[in-house]
């Protein structure tokens, strides 16, 4: 859990002190991206700002909490895609050198309505601020999953259609920045994310359901075929990627992270079927079909018994507020391949320090969860 990014061997590239501004700084990416600036200390300003309060993100270990009370950094709670909390934060904690925008909706039991204002509306009222307050660069972290489903690797010219309706926002937001007039702004496109604070994600979804098959000695089954596409990149390389396109990016670069292993079902589930010792089953894509004629009531009868499973997982480990969420919805089971080639943004120099997923990072993320009484320690039972 203590562990840090060590991203020392990228120290070089940074010459100056800046003024930075997080958005969505208290999420996922966002505290590891925070701890990183922390761990190099390139900053004369770091204001952080989350819908979240900071005392309440049961998330950061309390050993990590004296990190943010530097009184080179400020943290604030606001609403990011109000007009007025944006230039309040602009006027009276500015001027910035640098934006990071990682605030996005990306929760998949919400409308459209929440999507287009925590994604849409908030990048663009950022943005139009940043170009206003005239920063020196914006960066917009956005997401593969813009791109067309494909079993080949996409580059960053691949066809644009986005199926899930975070990814169809998230490309909204992307051409609401391209229209802002002196804006310089870079775009970065992250696979499956993963890693330290991963609660949320695809990797925690996973472990969870790993568990309580584990304890109930069942056959996991998953849909679609072994070769269905799952590209990820760990949380760590996504974090220097924005320090190198802070320092090396021009305007108006668009840059997909994804790493060098083309991460399939198969490679994936095999980590996971060897670290808890479950029989997984991938059922193929006539299976998947069978099972998409009544999908609905499917996604109902797995949700019910995962989540009966789950609290009893807990009870019996005595686990008493786990905020980990094992529901899953219909955009998460359709049948989508995630290919993506993220070798355009090494023209900067950037080489990725974690070029395949591996047993021991994925064991990693489950320890944090343990060790912060989230999950239960069915690996020691």
């Amino acid at each position: 859990m203590e562990k840090s990014l060590d991203i020392q061997d990228d120290l070089s590239i940074f010459k100056e002190k800046a003024n930075y501004l997080v958005l969505g700084g208290l999420g996922f990416i966002g505290k590891n991206f925070v701890e990183a600036l922390i761990q190099l200390d390139c900053f004369e300003k770091l204001v952080i700002v989350d819908k979240k309060l900071l005392k309440l993100n049961s998330y950061i270990p309390k050993s990590k909490l004296p990190l943010y009370e530097s009184p080179k950094i400020v943290v604030l709670q606001k609403d990011l895609s109000r007009d007025a909390d944006v230039k309040a934060i602009f006027t009276e904690h500015g001027p910035f050198d640098y934006v990071v925008n990682l605030a996005a909706e990306t929760r998949y039991d919400l409308g459209e309505d929440s999507h287009k204002r925590n994604t849409l509306k908030l990048a663009d009222t950022c943005a139009r601020e940043a170009a206003e307050n005239k920063v020196k660069k914006f960066i917009q972290v956005s997401t593969a999953y813009v791109y067309a489903s494909s079993s080949k690797p996409l580059n960053e010219n691949g066809k644009l259609d986005p199926q899930k309706t975070h990814a169809k926002y998230a490309l909204a937001a992307e051409r609401a920045i391209f229209r802002i007039p002196d804006l310089n702004y870079i775009i970065l496109r992250p696979t499956i994310a993963y890693g330290p604070y991963d609660t949320a994600g695809f990797v925690a979804l996973n472990l969870m359901a790993s568990a309580v098959y584990k304890i109930n000695k069942e056959k996991m089954a998953l849909l679609w075929e072994k070769e269905k596409k799952i590209n990820m990149v760990h949380v760590e390389d996504i974090c220097r990627a924005i320090f190198y396109a802070i320092e090396k990016g021009n305007k108006g670069d668009i840059y997909n992270l994804s790493n060098e292993e083309n991460v399939t079902q198969q490679k994936f589930y095999d980590h996971l079927k060897n670290i808890f010792n479950i029989d997984i089953e991938i059922v193929g894509t006539i299976k998947t079909y069978l099972a998409k004629i009544k999908f609905d009531s499917v996604i109902a009868e797995f949700n019910d018994r995962h989540m009966r499973w789950w609290f009893k997982a807990c009870q019996d480990y005595n686990i008493n507020n786990s905020p980990l969420n094992i529901m899953v919805y219909r955009e998460m089971l359709e049948g989508y391949d995630l290919c993506i080639d993220g070798s355009g943004i090494k023209k900067l120099g950037f080489s990725y320090k974690h070029p395949k997923v591996t047993e021991e990072e994925i064991l990693e993320e489950l320890k944090y969860l343990v060790d912060m009484q989230y999950f239960p320690n069915v690996l020691d039972s």
